[in-house]
């Protein structure tokens, strides 16, 4: 069962990991990962700030960001129809966990990847990263305990019920 996504670094989430698939469900305890992923990713898009440092984003150039309020009306830096809100989703099936978003735009530009990263190629768009999972698989620190919490919570309570 490869979930696709490798923590790095966090030795006590696995361990807690480990020990909550003994004593409960494993597409549970997916399900609960995932939304803290998804909550943090909405956080992050609603503070326009980095789920990594908490660093405001950039903000957009002046004229851009005229045309965007004229066009759009007053919406968040990466808002316009919410659809890197709408999109992010979390599917939790047999031993199988999906977060993230599949959002082109209409000529098939993975633009959440180029918000997330910034734009090589056009160096108008900086990076503002919004997803707390980094390219190379790590988490955003403040995700990663925020899910070992969680996760240390439902362990208490499964270990408890146990007990009875």
């Amino acid at each position: 069962m490869s979930s696709g996504i490798e923590i790095q670094g966090m030795d006590r989430l696995r361990r807690t990991l480990a020990e909550l698939i003994k004593v409960t469900n494993a597409n549970a305890i997916a399900a609960r990962i995932t939304s803290v992923i998804g909550n943090a990713t909405r956080r992050a898009l609603t503070k326009e700030a980095s789920p990594f440092t908490g660093a405001k984003w950039k903000r957009l150039n002046p004229e851009y960001a005229r045309h965007k309020k004229k066009k759009y009306g007053k919406k968040k830096i990466l808002e316009r129809g919410g659809n890197l809100k709408k999109i992010i989703s979390r599917k939790v099936g047999e031993g199988e966990r999906v977060i993230g978003t599949t959002a082109m735009s209409a000529k098939g530009y993975p633009y959440p990847a180029v918000h997330q990263y910034g734009s090589v190629k056009n160096s108008l768009i900086p990076a503002r990263p919004f997803f707390p999972i980094d390219e190379d698989g790590d988490l955003a620190a403040n995700t990663a305990r925020e899910i070992d919490e969680d996760l240390q919570g439902i362990l208490r309570k499964a270990l408890e019920g146990k007990k009875k």
